[in-house]
């Protein structure tokens, strides 16, 4: 069953931000189906632990490799490629309408990417701005 009701053929990949909010991730994708916005919130929050190297399976340790992530990433230029990527793939289910289970876990994705990096500000005393830099790289 699908709950898109966003048609907006201007959308580009632009207009995915690199969030630490997987809501808002999916109010720019038009992604609005309840139960796969908690999955897309849930997978965030996994992610930001499989970033961390907590909760590894050999399932998301496949997908780290894909889009060239290694667990505790930094902020470079492979981060830059692999946001890239993933926006990609977000930008592809926006185009064929595809809003399901994958489409929220790459938007986890991508959310708990942002989410490890503003832990990291946290654990920092804000004295480090790897959030604002890891969303500014794209």
């Amino acid at each position: 069953m699908s709950y898109n009701t966003n048609t907006n053929i201007d959308f580009d990949i632009d207009n995915i931000p690199s969030s630490k909010n997987a809501i808002d991730i999916c109010n720019a994708m038009g992604f609005i189906d309840p139960r796969n916005r908690a999955y897309a919130t849930i997978y965030s929050l996994g992610y930001k632990n499989i970033f961390k190297g907590i909760n590894k399976s050999s399932r998301s340790i496949a997908i780290l490799k894909l889009i060239g992530i290694k667990e505790n990433p930094t902020v470079n230029d492979c981060l830059t490629n692999s946001i890239i990527f993933i926006k990609t793939k977000l930008y592809g289910f926006k185009k064929n309408r595809q809003y399901d289970n994958t489409s929220a876990e790459w938007i986890g994705i991508l959310a708990g990417l942002m989410l490890y990096f503003d832990e990291l500000d946290e654990i920092n005393n804000n004295r480090t701005t790897y959030m604002r830099d890891a969303a500014n790289c794209v």
